[in-house]
């Protein structure tokens, strides 16, 4: 997963306030990063029914200069 970190690292230039980070196994990841400021509740309960997520569930959370990482790992 060494790639995966090198992407963490130079997505971490725009400073975003969160960044989710999810691993499959040893075949692929996906790495998110977010710099909202703010989010009308309107725009965001209809993003959370079209998604159909409201919160992520972390393995664990990192601090980062102005944000967070959440590392999600799945078998």
């Amino acid at each position: 997963m060494g790639n995966m970190y090198n992407v963490i690292e130079k997505l971490t230039e725009i400073e975003p306030r969160l960044m989710i980070a999810e691993t499959r196994g040893n075949l692929w990841f996906l790495v998110s990063a977010f710099k909202l400021i703010s989010m009308d509740q309107g725009i965001r309960k209809v993003l959370e029914k079209l998604i159909n997520v409201t919160r992520a569930d972390c393995d664990e959370i990192t601090q980062i200069k102005n944000g967070r990482i959440c590392l999600k790992r799945t078998s």
